[in-house]
């Protein structure tokens, strides 16, 4: 089985409708791969929404009425295998929120991409996490202040541009830090506040600056100073 693929057990199901003699539903086994297939956002959305409710074991196949037998539901179990099924959930949530992220800012969807590139949309991630999410997976740390510690919480204005396939947009955030017993890290993110989200503008620093002064904030974390730490702790 191709990284990336997922697939269904041959599976019979003996029913009986009535008191009708006992027919079968043979579940042929087969496989639903993204590896170079390209489909609209919707379309992975809805895939992703699909297998993981598949793999959760909640699902159900339904039968459509065709004049001989009613339309029937059956659970179809936890069939669904394959190397990504416990990130699923995840994948599932990102999409959809990448989805209501570009609705709140009036973008389209783009066109088709391959499923490989959700995998590489860090930004777009982190995006939906601290827009929409009310307790965000991820964190913000720094070391120090240019004017020394302090004790109360600071305010920063947070700013920058993504992308998924062809859709990218710019957005803002205020987060809130405060002092951490990090001998190196003295600063964590314990807040984020989104303040907007729009079409991908020219000029970042320009939005910044906009964003931090309709905030009557002046610390802003510049884009270019920031780096992903994928193995970092979040606890």
């Amino acid at each position: 089985m191709a990284p990336g693929s997922f697939v269904l057990p041959d599976e019979e199901m003996p029913l009986k409708h009535c008191a009708r003699s006992p027919f079968l539903v043979r579940m042929t086994r087969g496989g639903a791969t993204f590896d170079g297939v390209q489909r609209t956002l919707e379309q992975h959305a809805e895939l992703a929404r699909a297998l993981s409710l598949m793999a959760s074991g909640h699902a159900e196949i339904t039968i459509s009425e065709n004049g001989r037998i009613p339309s029937i539901s059956l659970p179809i179990g936890e069939f669904l295998s394959g190397p990504l099924v416990d990130q699923l959930p995840a994948i599932s949530k990102f999409l959809d929120g990448w989805e209501m992220l570009l609705s709140k800012a009036g973008v389209g969807s783009g066109d088709r991409f391959n499923f490989d590139e959700i995998w590489t949309a860090d930004e777009a991630r982190i995006a939906v996490e601290m827009l929409l999410s009310p307790k965000p997976a991820m964190r913000m740390e720094f070391q120090s202040l240019a004017n020394g510690d302090q004790a109360h919480p600071v305010e920063a204005i947070l700013f920058r541009t993504c992308a998924l396939g062809s859709a990218s947009l710019t957005y803002s955030v205020k987060v809130t830090f405060e002092q951490s017993n990090d001998p190196v890290w003295r600063y964590r993110s314990a807040t984020f506040k989104a303040l907007d989200v729009r079409p991908k503008g020219e000029d970042l620093e320009e939005y910044g600056f906009d964003q931090g002064e309709a905030q009557g904030i002046t610390l802003l974390l510049d884009p270019r100073n920031l780096k992903l730490d994928p193995g970092a702790s979040a606890s």
